[in-house]
């Protein structure tokens, strides 16, 4: 049985100190189980399991192997939505500073469309089906203000070719403070009985 670590493994927990340990806890005893292989999906994902449980997990990288090989973005392609950009989902668009932004950033493109000829679309405006690979790339290019270091959609647009657009390091960490979420939020950890933390500088 092969069971991936992608996220934080206290997220959506009971809050306290008691639903913690019991949590962790198993995912210790379940790494230590014949027939079971814990991997990570990214060294973010390790780095955290280790330092909270002392569990040392391989990581196996996503390359969205899934996604039609046929499908991917070309700038010939004809019937395109080629002067629209698409804009991922991301909760920080649920939240006041995210909505603030993208009011801006569209009264901007309004005064200056002589000189940007391109619009934003949102994909939540999209049902779940409606945004398929194909539809994707499609699009001129991608926005993405990624909800945690480590989003999928990252990975698949990119595997599809399309040109995207993301924060840089210092943009995207003020934009986590304003919607914090996944691996950037406090976390509790088991009892270090092999002095594990020792060896991080910082704690992931």
């Amino acid at each position: 049985l092969v069971m991936p670590v992608c996220s934080q493994l206290l997220w959506g927990s009971p809050p306290g100190e008691r639903s913690g340990s019991m949590l962790l806890g198993h995912v210790r005893l379940m790494a230590q189980q014949p027939g079971r292989y814990l991997v990570a999906c990214n060294r973010f994902a390790a780095a955290q399991c280790y330092y909270q449980t002392g569990v040392s997990l391989p990581v196996v990288e996503r390359v969205a192997h899934y996604l039609p090989a046929n499908v991917s973005w070309s700038p010939h392609a004809s019937g395109g939505h080629w002067k629209e950009v698409l804009v991922l989902r991301a909760r920080y668009w649920h939240r006041l500073p995210g909505q603030y932004f993208m009011d801006v950033l569209e009264a901007y493109l309004r005064l200056n469309e002589g000189h940007h000829n391109f619009t934003f679309v949102m994909a939540s405006s999209f049902g779940p089906d409606e945004l398929p690979p194909a539809e994707i790339t499609r699009y001129r290019a991608a926005m993405l203000l990624p909800n945690d270091l480590t989003v999928f959609a990252f990975v698949e647009v990119y595997a599809l070719g399309v040109p995207l657009f993301v924060p840089t390091p210092e943009w995207l960490f003020r934009l986590r403070r304003a919607a914090p979420f996944g691996f950037l939020q406090p976390a509790f950890s088991l009892p270090d009985l092999d002095d594990v933390r020792s060896t991080f500088a910082f704690p992931p």
